[in-house]
């Protein structure tokens, strides 16, 4: 059961890259009569997109993912974050019939084009949890070898630049708490997306 809170949080890190490829395509121009000549691109070269996204993107991605999740929707009523100084994870837990809050509030630093994320606290129910028996939990589920836990930190290193590069890579390039926007940095390759179509 635990495994699946972590899936959470893996997807609300890839749900920033999908909402940021998103927001890259619809902001294609509309054709006009006009045409311009299309310059080529070498296919080594990649485009590099640069996009700033906010909490509210990645809520209204789990508010239409998360009831779709039919495994996740046993234990998960709802999931929210929210940008601030700090990030805070908000899950509402089904447990015995009762939903029970559970939340997270991490300290979001980016490095080298990485996300770590500090565990600043957390609790279930109101009631305060021992930042060392969550990572008791993190510890035991299965994440993807890009995501690394560092108990003795109480760090979740998201390790963008060791995530599959194929066929974009994401680099983190920011966060600013002021405007609450994480900038991040989408590399797609073109001879990569010519084999996937």
């Amino acid at each position: 059961m635990i495994w699946k809170r972590a899936f959470v949080v893996l997807l609300s890190i890839n749900l920033l890259a999908a909402i940021g490829l998103l927001v890259w395509v619809t902001s294609f121009p509309k054709p006009s009569a006009s045409t311009v000549p299309l310059q080529s691109i070498p296919s080594g070269t990649p485009a590099n997109i640069q996009m700033s996204i906010g909490d509210e993107a990645i809520n209204a991605y789990l508010a239409y993912d998360l009831p779709r999740q039919k495994d996740l929707n046993r234990f998960l009523q709802s999931a929210k974050v929210k940008f601030a100084n700090n990030w805070k994870a908000q899950l509402d837990i089904l447990f015995l019939g009762r939903v029970i809050p559970f939340d997270m509030t991490f300290l979001p630093v980016v490095e080298n084009g990485n996300l770590n994320l500090q565990l600043e606290q957390s609790s279930m129910g109101g009631v305060g949890l021992p930042n060392r028996l969550l990572f008791l939990f993190f510890e035991r589920m299965p994440w993807p070898n890009w995501i690394q836990l560092q108990s003795q930190n109480d760090m979740i290193q998201v390790n963008l630049s060791e995530r599959p590069q194929s066929p974009f890579r994401i680099r983190a390039l920011a966060y600013n708490p002021r405007t609450r926007l994480l900038t991040l940095e989408i590399s797609i390759f073109p001879a990569l997306t010519s084999k996937i179509s």
